[in-house]
């Protein structure tokens, strides 16, 4: 009752923003923090239909974008584990006002001396958080997003503003979060060694932030993978099955080229007295231990052919 009360309020105002602002958080709240009944679950494509539909109308509302996409990434964690309630079209709607968003604050820097910046900040990292987290949920939508003009650009370009605003030899928990998200949005379509291994490498020498946020993203990566139902496994294979692939495996995946390796000789020869990195590089070759048997990770097509992801 308590979601459809707050729905209902916000389909009667549709043009008063403060209407639809307070609801998203609402529906972000409900659906996060309470025990879900088949009437609230059965409104999800709903709430998802009428968010996306007031993003879209007050775009340049970075706080209602803002606190919409935290209550669309709710909505699909709430779900995860029953995903025949959302069905992969109201999943992509919630990606396409996410990927409006994001596209609406490029190119805008992080902490700067003006709360416009700030806003922007905030905007990119719930973006990413409902990315990822729609993504993860159900990776065989990664086909939609290789459709959408730019998106790999804008998602790269939030990722290098966040890092470019983040201090050398100095951490950064708000932009760490913000740089974990970012990584687990680009690893859901694009290969994993491109978001994670190269980013390691490019600026994980002089920037500890960017090395823990690496960890947790593939820490985060592996969760969902765990979560996620078998009958959500994707075998599909087209030009998202490198990263499907990945996304339903991403333990083999990282195994398969050495990712604890690389983190752990980074975090040594960079940051050996590090103890936040070196608990968080001990936490994720953790995770990563248990392979199971088998040949490597392989996402070729059986067919001998690999097609390209994205702009990787």
């Amino acid at each position: 009752e308590g979601v459809r009360a707050v729905l209902t309020e916000m389909q009667n105002n549709p043009t008063i923003e403060s209407v639809q602002l307070s609801g998203a958080r609402a529906i972000g709240t409900l659906y996060e923090e309470v025990d879900l009944d088949h009437a609230t679950k059965g409104l999800a494509v709903e709430c998802l239909q009428h968010i996306s539909d007031s993003m879209t109308a007050a775009l340049e509302n970075r706080i209602l974008q803002q606190h919409s996409c935290f209550a669309m990434y709710s909505i699909m964690e709430a779900l995860r584990d029953e995903p025949h309630w959302l069905p992969d079209e109201a999943i992509v709607v919630a990606i396409r006002a996410a990927v409006a968003a994001l596209a609406s604050v490029s190119g805008i820097p992080d902490k700067d001396h003006n709360t416009g910046s700030w806003d922007a900040m905030y905007v990119r990292k719930e973006c990413m958080r409902c990315l990822g987290g729609c993504l993860q949920a159900r990776p065989s939508v990664c086909k939609t997003l290789l459709r959408v003009p730019g998106l790999a650009q804008d998602v790269w370009t939030a990722l290098e503003t966040t890092i470019t605003n983040i201090w050398d030899h100095l951490h950064d928990e708000d932009l760490e979060e913000t740089l974990t998200l970012e990584l687990i949005a680009i690893s859901s379509f694009q290969p994993l060694h491109v978001a994670l291994t190269q980013t390691l490498a490019r600026w994980g020498p002089t920037k500890p932030a960017v090395v823990r946020a690496v960890a947790d993203a593939a820490c985060d990566l592996i969760r969902g993978a765990t979560a996620r139902p078998d009958s959500e496994k994707s075998s599909e294979i087209d030009a998202a099955f490198m990263v499907i692939s990945a996304l339903d495996n991403p333990r083999q995946a990282l195994a398969s080229f050495d990712f604890a390796g690389k983190l752990s000789a980074c975090v040594k020869a960079n940051f050996p007295n590090d103890e936040r990195l070196v608990e968080r590089c001990t936490l994720t070759s953790g995770f990563l231990a248990h392979v199971p048997p088998g040949l490597p990770f392989d996402p070729t097509p059986s067919n001998g052919h690999m097609r390209g992801v994205g702009g990787a």
